[in-house]
């Protein structure tokens, strides 16, 4: 009867007791708890959700027939009082939905009306299930390792995304490789780069040919000429499939029509040719494809096979896989969950007695409820009064209720007066001071058991450079932001001095400090690095003393620096520099996207494919819904699970076992199972989520592995 569906509630099968269902009840969803509002003179009401479901009757119209009734009446008998024995929660799941399970309890005897001679009947089996479905993929544990490869679905969800690009496209919460930003041609946005060994773009050709008798790139219909941006001093080859043209060279500038080239390598039906470069080359270019020779294939099919690559040999062909460069602004602004809970912003005008009691006062400042997961605080000011007043902590359970005052001894004036919770029955406190005998800007509430230094509430680290944009590279799997060059446009008002007597041509500076730093251009002048009394026209450099200083052909005529702003008028200087001493910053997952989701993208074309850098730690929740996971973690440290830092204490090689759904922790020695709350600390006040969509891991020294089982469910 394998054709018939059926269930299984915490192992009784309904098919042993020859029961079978059908499925027209089962795809009920659960409503949405909350309380609608009626608020007089407007129209419609106010809906507050409590972010959470109300459960589900679940209902299997079933039937069953057997071939006499004794047989009738013992099988349904001996399910009804199986389903009657489970007083609580249990798994169900059934043959309709093979993917899920639901957890319930069957509170009702099922009304049973036989038909046919009595030994066949149908009816209603009716379970009270929580709103959830949970996935049966979500009991598959995950673990995760440090040094450890991509699985195939994280290859899968970091690896190609396609979206339209237009200058100034924002991407937004995105795992990527952040490129340097590079020497730019002429443009006022960077040079799109590779990050694999195939340099070569595809979009960057040329309709022509290298005409060997002039060394000019020359115009021709049906040629194709390919180049990249190259390095000085270094070795290219350039692979392609056989075909009838087939010559490379170099160029100082960035190639277009009529630039000449030079150090050219022929070989018309060669494979690969191979060429190093000279000290002033700026682009290596190759003409690949000229279409009435090459009859046999379409210049977009010749281009899917070029290949440049570094060193002197002829590799496999890969595909080029195109980073953008990343630019953001002056400074990045990154909030970080501070360890200061203690914000003077959200007070009111109160302090509590012994007894929990309210009492109005202009001098007093309390917080609201302020959660405590385990149940271990400290709570410190520093002193401005010699008087007997304190800080005090009011402590409350689970339910708010009040449990009682605590308060610190003054230690004197000018020094930290502090006050300790370490109970597990404190899920709550309010912290209170009087600001005539207390320095609110010095309060500091903290978890733990040890008052530390000092630091404002709602924290956030700035990234600043003097440039408005910059560049660098980004480690996803360990958070490390390096960040080495930076974008620059200056106009007239950026220029604050002028010289007129030590340039041969006058020149403007700049006041801002770039000694060190290497400086190149991306308009039409030349850097000269560190220049001291002269400087040639068309060219800047960085001064003796750091500034950047200009000497533009048409500010020879100023003698002040009102007249050179003038000659100026509104154009714009762009340079790129590179820094002097990269900045390094280590980032959670969470903010590296912040830090993405403020960058512009700048794209030399429309649509651009971008290859995202692939990291072994992410785990993908395919629901709409955030999952309360169980964690197996090895070792004594820290790490990170989305944007909520778990550090664990205790002896090396232990396991911890932290339970999210019910914010519980404990671990097993010798197949005893004993509490472990006290063992593990979080940066945040709830135990973690796993995020639709992808969520970052990242293991800190002394983890040698976590272990996640998702708990994945939809409605």
């Amino acid at each position: 009867m394998a054709e018939y569906n059926s269930f299984t509630y915490d192992e009784i099968k309904s098919s042993d007791f020859g029961v079978y269902i059908g499925g027209e009840k089962t795809f009920d969803a659960p409503s949405l708890r909350g309380q609608s509002i009626e608020i007089p003179g407007r129209n419609g009401n106010v809906f507050i959700s409590s972010d959470s479901y109300e459960n589900v009757e679940l209902v299997y119209p079933s039937f069953n027939f057997e071939p006499d009734l004794e047989t009738f009446r013992s099988k349904l008998a001996k399910l009804r009082n199986a389903l009657s024995s489970r007083a609580s929660y249990k798994r169900l799941t059934d043959t309709l939905h093979p993917d899920e399970f639901r957890m319930a309890v069957f509170r009702d005897g099922f009304e049973v009306k036989p038909i046919k001679y009595n030994t066949a009947a149908e009816f209603d089996i009716v379970f009270d299930c929580k709103p959830q479905r949970f996935l049966k993929s979500g009991e598959i544990p995950v673990e995760y390792t440090p040094g450890q490869t991509p699985s195939d679905e994280q290859t899968k969800t970091g690896s190609i995304v396609t979206f339209e690009a237009e200058e100034g496209t924002i991407i937004s919460d995105v795992k990527a490789d952040i490129n340097p930003v590079q020497d730019l041609h002429g443009y006022d946005k960077p040079w799109a780069g590779g990050n694999g060994k195939n340099l070569f773009n595809p979009t960057d050709t040329i309709d022509g040919y290298l005409d060997g008798n002039t060394g000019k790139i020359l115009s021709l219909f049906g040629g194709k000429v390919a180049f990249i941006k190259c390095k000085p001093n270094t070795t290219y080859t350039v692979s392609k499939r056989a075909g009838k043209r087939f010559r490379i060279g170099e160029t100082s500038v960035y190639p277009d029509i009529n630039v000449s080239y030079t150090n050219e390598v022929q070989g018309n039906t060669a494979s690969h040719l191979t060429l190093t470069t000279s000290a002033s080359a700026q682009y290596v270019v190759a003409w690949v494809y000229y279409a009435s020779q090459d009859t046999d294939i379409t210049a977009e099919e010749m281009l899917a096979t070029v290949q440049i690559e570094e060193g002197s040999t002829a590799t496999a062909y890969e595909p080029y896989e195109n980073i953008c460069p990343i630019s953001g602004w002056d400074e990045v602004k990154v909030a970080r969950t501070g360890k200061n809970l203690f914000n003077k912003a959200n007070t009111t005008n109160y302090y509590i007695t012994t007894s929990g009691e309210l009492v109005a006062d202009n001098n007093a400042r309390i917080t609201d409820y302020i959660p405590i997961s385990n149940g271990k605080c400290v709570f410190s000011a520093i002193q401005t009064s010699a008087s007997s007043s304190s800080i005090r902590l009011a402590l409350y359970d689970e339910n708010k209720g009040f449990l009682q005052r605590i308060t610190s001894r003054n230690p004197g004036l000018g020094l930290k007066s502090t006050v300790y919770v370490d109970d597990a029955s404190v899920k709550y406190v309010r912290a209170n001071i009087f600001i005539l005998s207390e320095d609110i800007d010095t309060a500091q509430l903290e978890l733990g058991s040890t008052a530390t230094e000092y630091e404002p509430f709602g924290n956030t680290y700035t990234i600043g450079l003097n440039g408005t944009r910059y560049g660098g590279t980004l480690d996803v799997t360990s958070g490390v932001l390096k960040l080495t060059k930076a974008y620059l446009s200056l106009d007239k008002d950026d220029f604050v001095a002028f010289n007129t007597t030590t340039y041969t041509n006058k020149a403007a500076f700049t006041n801002q400090d770039f000694l060190g730093n290497t400086v190149y251009m991306c308009d039409s002048y030349e850097p000269t690095g560190n220049v001291g009394s002269n400087m040639p026209l068309n060219s800047i450099g960085v001064r003796n003393d750091g500034r950047i200083a200009i000497t533009p052909a048409w500010g020879q005529s100023a003698t002040s620096l009102a007249e050179f702003k003038t000659a100026m008028g509104d154009q714009v200087i762009n340079l790129v520099y590179e820094l002097a001493t990269p900045i390094t910053v280590q980032l959670t997952p969470t903010e590296v996207k912040a830090l993405l989701g403020v960058n512009n993208v700048w794209a030399d074309s429309g649509d651009i494919t971008v290859k995202y850098g692939t990291s072994p730690y992410i785990i993908v929740n395919p629901t709409d819904f955030p999952s309360k996971p169980l964690l197996e973690v090895t070792g004594v440290g820290s790490f990170w699970l989305g944007d909520t830092q778990i550090t664990i204490t205790g002896t090396s090689g232990q396991i911890i076992y932290i339970d999210c759904e019910t914010g519980e922790c404990y671990k097993v020695t010798g197949g005893i199972i004993s509490p472990a709350n006290g063992l593990v600390t979080l940066n945040r006040l709830d135990f973690p989520k796993l995020a639709s969509g992808i969520n970052n891991i990242q293991l800190g020294a002394g983890i040698s592995k976590v272990k996640i089982t998702p708990r994945w469910w939809r409605l």
